[in-house]
């Protein structure tokens, strides 16, 4: 970072503390480089927008910040000015298998009343992770997950083929092609045991990119869980136009692959 004459490094928050640990702040300060600390991931949905300001203001692109955070916070009043009143007995239960088939014979990790947990949250469920532990994310038996049989179940899933090529997670991403999420999410689905829980039964078995837990981007995700958990109430909701918007107005790159899905009966 010095030979290349570095004047900021960024870093997440949940990198704080081994940071502090370490001594690289001070050893950066020594060599005139300031550290930042940014969060898209421990409470996205609070620093996401600060965040983002603040690297406006570093970098000099404060136009750019506020043309960003203006449709973040467009896209996510889209969400929240239609839960805030909804009763818990209509906001459906819901579990999600963090990086579901990364290890093949190996479940559950599930997020807690933080991140994609919260996420569901505010999109209308009940996230259960939040309601077992108040952390960031547990481990969780098959046996608890069957006996309660959650409403609507997600996965996280992303191209992790060349890391671990024994995976069968949904290798979700900007190559994914929708046949080969399909299978992947069938076979997740053919689990033994999991073809009778009723969110497979009853279509509401779904997979998402699992980089979206630590992006500024999860406004994409969380309406894609709006719609799932509530379809009738965000009927006139597109996430796939958001997410072609976000790329069209500030992505270097075009939009492309499958980042969620559904699993389709029969697959």
């Amino acid at each position: 970072m010095i030979s290349l004459g570095t004047d900021v490094v960024f870093m997440n928050l949940g990198s704080l503390l081994k940071a502090q640990e370490s001594g690289i702040i001070d050893k950066l300060d020594e060599a005139g480089i300031a550290t930042v600390f940014v969060d898209f991931r421990q409470d996205p949905t609070a620093n996401t927008v600060p965040s983002i300001q603040l690297m406006g203001r570093i970098l000099d692109k404060r136009d750019n910040a506020d043309a960003f955070t203006d449709f973040y916070t467009e896209q996510m009043q889209r969400i929240y000015s239609r839960v805030d009143q909804l009763p818990d007995e209509e906001r459906p239960l819901v579990f999600i298998e963090n990086g579901a088939g990364w290890e093949p014979d190996s479940c559950c990790t599930t997020f807690g009343a933080a991140n994609l947990g919260r996420l569901v949250d505010q999109a209308g469920g009940r996230n259960w992770g939040s309601i077992l532990f108040p952390g960031f994310r547990g481990e969780v038996s098959l046996e608890a997950l069957f006996a309660e049989d959650p409403d609507v179940i997600i996965g996280t899933g992303a191209n992790w083929s060349e890391a671990n090529p024994a995976t069968t997670a949904v290798l979700f991403g900007y190559e994914a092609e929708l046949d080969g999420v399909q299978e992947r999410l069938a076979g997740l689905a053919a689990r033994p045991g999991w073809e009778e829980l009723q969110a497979v039964r009853n279509g509401r078995f779904h997979g998402v990119y699992h980089q979206f837990y630590n992006s500024p981007y999860h406004f994409v995700a969380m309406q894609a869980f709006a719609k799932w958990l509530h379809p009738e109430l965000f009927e006139d909701l597109d996430p796939e136009a958001t997410m072609t918007e976000l790329h069209d107005r500030f992505l270097p790159i075009d939009h492309s692959g499958v980042f969620w899905s559904t699993l389709k009966s029969g697959s």
